[in-house]
């Protein structure tokens, strides 16, 4: 009942430059950083970003951009993701196939005021994107998300950004999945170590938060196993 992520919103705008990220440019690419070590696969193509206020007094919105895009051969890509979503999902067991998959439903944008947010951050970017500053490296018009309604571009165009977190709920109540040492509650032998422990999702990418998970773990195992 804690399922919680990171969901964004892209704003594509139309450049007089060929993406690199277009599959025609793939062969030259892998060349150029083969025998020149540069290019756009020497780099994670998301060059610049940053985190601002929406609607509250700290961030509650980062800003990602992409010079490049799968959706249009001549456009760069800009993100608006949720720092703070306020909307929770759901990891059940399915009843009917109960070794199966587990039945996974995020309920992105149900809490009131995350789509308004998110729609905020894409105005936002637009306001970013028309600057002269912007518009000298080519950019023209805008692609997505154009003349659509916000509500109809959040459920057309609106995605994950792979931050999933807390269906395993580290806590010391009794609803929480495990506790403060990573143990599963009513199990031996039995520890958690990822991203689902956090009781509420971070406010950033979570990659650093599980190095920092996985680096406490071992020193628990190493203490609840091995006494070291």
């Amino acid at each position: 009942m804690n399922l919680q992520d990171h969901i964004g919103a892209p704003v594509v705008v139309q450049s007089t430059t060929l993406s690199p990220g277009r599959k025609s440019q793939w062969i030259a690419a892998a060349l150029r950083y083969l025998f020149l070590g540069n290019g756009v696969m020497s780099s994670n193509c998301c060059e610049a970003g940053c985190f601002l206020s929406g609607q509250h007094n700290s961030p509650d919105l980062e800003i990602l951009t992409l010079f490049q895009t799968n959706r249009h051969p001549h456009a760069v890509e800009l993100a608006s993701i949720l720092m703070h979503p306020e909307s929770k999902g759901t990891v059940t067991i399915n009843p009917h196939n109960p070794s199966g998959p587990p039945l996974i439903d995020p309920q992105y944008l149900t809490a009131p005021g995350d789509a308004d947010l998110l729609l905020t951050g894409v105005e936002r970017i637009r306001s970013i994107v028309n600057r002269p500053a912007l518009r000298r490296f080519g950019l023209t018009s805008e692609i997505l998300p154009g003349s659509m309604e916000g509500g109809e571009f959040l459920r057309d165009h609106a995605s994950t950004y792979h931050h999933p977190v807390g269906t395993c709920r580290m806590g010391s109540d009794d609803l929480s999945v495990v506790d403060p040492r990573l143990k599963v509650r009513g199990l031996n032998n039995l520890w958690v170590v990822d991203n689902s422990i956090i009781p509420a999702i971070p406010a950033a990418h979570t990659a650093a938060t599980a190095i920092v998970i996985a680096e406490k773990a071992a020193d628990i195992l190493k203490k609840d196993l091995f006494r070291v």
